[in-house]
């Protein structure tokens, strides 16, 4: 949301490390959020064939910066620095362009570009996991970690924070509310062997 918000081009790009199940799924709930903001945004997708590559990554950001996109998300783990790179180049050449973090808050690794950071808790999720077994709720069930429980989320980049519009950070507030509250379902692919639409 945040990304469609802050484009001035309609244009976002994603990069991530190897197309798999959890990643194209992080990458379909992006574009949600995009299309809930704008429904005409157009998402360029990138993938470098693994996690650490940091020049592959600049390459392809630089390709899709070069193609107009103008806030790009990663979904990498070293790689990220070659998109935080891309994308600083593009703001000393006097250009505007954003970047996201990923995974964990990366606002303070590139804080000049990088808008906010989506972010996984891991001791809250392993938590969860622990309180569950302990109730017996288990059950040979997976176990999912998601928005609704917090422990997925976005943090915004406080030396940022000015640049994004009161009213997109009251929607994407909204949105999470929305989601913990189980009326705004994220779109997802399923991985898991058993699961809808996995066999």
């Amino acid at each position: 949301m945040v990304a469609a918000g802050m484009s001035r081009t309609g244009i976002l790009g994603m990069v991530g490390g190897v197309s798999i199940p959890p990643v194209q799924g992080t990458f379909r709930a992006f574009e949600a959020g995009a299309r809930a903001i704008d429904p005409g945004v157009v998402v360029l997708e990138s993938f470098i064939g693994n996690w650490d590559d940091v020049g592959a990554a600049k390459e392809a950001a630089v390709s899709q910066l070069r193609r107009d996109a103008d806030v790009l998300i990663h979904n990498t783990h070293a790689a990220s620095f070659g998109v935080f790179q891309a994308v600083r180049e593009v703001v000393a050449g006097g250009g505007t362009a954003y970047a996201l973090g990923m995974n964990r808050d990366q606002n303070d690794v590139a804080p000049d570009v990088i808008l906010g950071s989506a972010i996984i808790r891991m001791p809250r999720a392993f938590l969860e996991v622990a309180r569950k077994w302990r109730a017996g709720d288990l059950g040979g069930r997976p176990v999912y970690a998601t928005a609704a429980d917090g422990v997925i989320d976005f943090v915004v980049n406080p030396a940022l924070a000015a640049a994004i519009p009161p009213e997109l950070l009251r929607r994407i507030g909204a949105a999470r509310d929305s989601i913990r509250a189980g009326t705004l379902v994220v779109p997802r692919v399923p991985f898991v062997e058993g699961e809808e639409g996995v066999s």
